[in-house]
């Protein structure tokens, strides 16, 4: 009869301390690729569509529209020999209505300067292409719009849309849809955007060359947007504000931030869980085996050998556990990897599917404190075999 022999009840117990144990590893492992992934994904939606740095005009009374920026106030080839800084855009805003036949929609009309200025590096392109700017000073009517937006406009590629200035007075021009966008991050970032060529905005406001909305600004990977920031002001005037992504999207950031605490709860949980499966386990077979563990004293061995052979079938249910636990969270990050099995409402999570990234080292280090904590649960039953007497293990057994 040995340590793991089959015995109805024990059996049992070990059987369900092996599959807490398993399935504790599937649940980390996912959560951290979870998390890691979300962190990842949206903070650089955020960059490509807003930019790392941006510096506009700080002007309470144009709420949606840029204020002009003049040459005279914020270099802009200056800007480029920033050490650290991938690309540089100018754009510039203005409030305008969309509006059908049937319906209409408030949206802001974003001119930039470079079409691929829009989504760098970003699949958010679904249909279509982007606009085409001409490189002479005439302006494009060509222009993106959202997936959301045309569908309540009921709009196809192709379609001319009237957009009608909010100014005074009120104008309109026709533009002409040559793709449709979708990011997931429309709701946050206020009103629908229709992306278009500067040049249109520019002779709408009626400003001066050289002058433009503002400046947005891509940081290599490398580089601290807070030591970019520090050498752009020295550039600008007083009156130019130099805002990071973090500081134009506080809530998203820290909704984003919460998924730590919440995984820090949920390893509590899980290691509390397991830790009891696992003491409970051993001790009612430390309890079954008292007979085996009183005989082997009678013959000899020291209660400290008795305790590592119990020791030792603990660990490799902990073991067998894990590998189990691993193998099944490989899996299933390939599988939601490869294939984006599990949807998400882009609307409400801003990701079509759950993302998920996880290191190697992270992996490891859940292991090693799931291996650590089922350890020193493991010594805690095994005390009581020291305490065990032979004589009377024997006598009523």
């Amino acid at each position: 009869m040995g340590v793991s022999g089959n015995r109805g009840f024990s059996s049992g117990m070990v059987r369900i301390a092996g599959g807490a144990i398993a399935l504790a590893v599937v649940i980390l492992v996912l959560t951290r690729s979870i998390i890691n992934g979300f962190q990842e994904v949206i903070p650089d939606k955020i960059k490509v569509l807003w930019g790392d740095v941006q510096c506009v005009r700080l002007d309470l009374e144009n709420g949606l529209e840029s204020a002009e920026i003049r040459a005279d106030e914020l270099n802009f080839e200056a800007l480029q020999k920033i050490p650290g800084i991938r690309s540089v855009n100018q754009f510039v805003t203005k409030a305008a209505i969309a509006k059908t036949a049937q319906e209409f929609e408030g949206v802001v009309w974003m001119g930039m300067d470079k079409p691929e200025a829009f989504f760098y590096q970003a699949n958010f392109l679904k249909s279509g292409r982007l606009p085409r700017f001409s490189a002479s000073g005439e302006a494009s009517s060509e222009v993106m719009i959202s997936t959301r937006l045309a569908k309540r406009l009921r709009l196809k590629i192709g379609d001319k849309l009237p957009l009608y200035v909010v100014q005074n007075p009120p104008r309109a021009r026709a533009v002409v849809i040559t793709g449709f966008y979708a990011s997931g991050l429309e709701s946050e970032l206020g009103r629908e955007i229709v992306y278009g060529d500067i040049k249109s905005v520019l002779k709408l406001n009626k400003w001066g060359p050289g002058s433009f909305g503002g400046i947005k600004i891509q940081v290599d990977e490398n580089t601290s947007s807070l030591k970019v920031m520090q050498s752009i002001k020295k550039l600008a005037g007083p009156d130019i504000e130099v805002l990071n992504y973090e500081s134009r999207f506080p809530n998203l950031l820290n909704w984003l931030n919460l998924f730590e605490v919440n995984e820090q709860v949920l390893m509590l949980v899980l290691l509390a869980v397991v830790g009891i499966n696992i003491l409970s386990a051993l001790l009612v077979l430390i309890v079954e085996r008292t007979r085996l563990a009183a005989l082997l004293n009678v013959l000899g061995a020291a209660p400290s050998e008795v305790r590592k052979l119990f020791i030792s079938f603990g660990m490799r249910l902990v073991l067998t556990g894990l590998l189990i636990g691993n193998l099944v969270a490989a899996a299933l990050y390939f599988i939601q990897k490869q294939y984006s099995l599990v949807q998400l409402d882009e609307a409400v999570y801003y990701v079509s599917a759950i993302p998920l990234k996880i290191s190697l080292q992270e992996w490891a280090w859940l292991n090693f404190w799931m291996t650590l904590v089922s350890f020193l649960v493991i010594l805690i039953p095994t005390i009581l075999i020291q305490r065990i007497k032979p004589a009377a293990a024997l006598r009523f057994s």
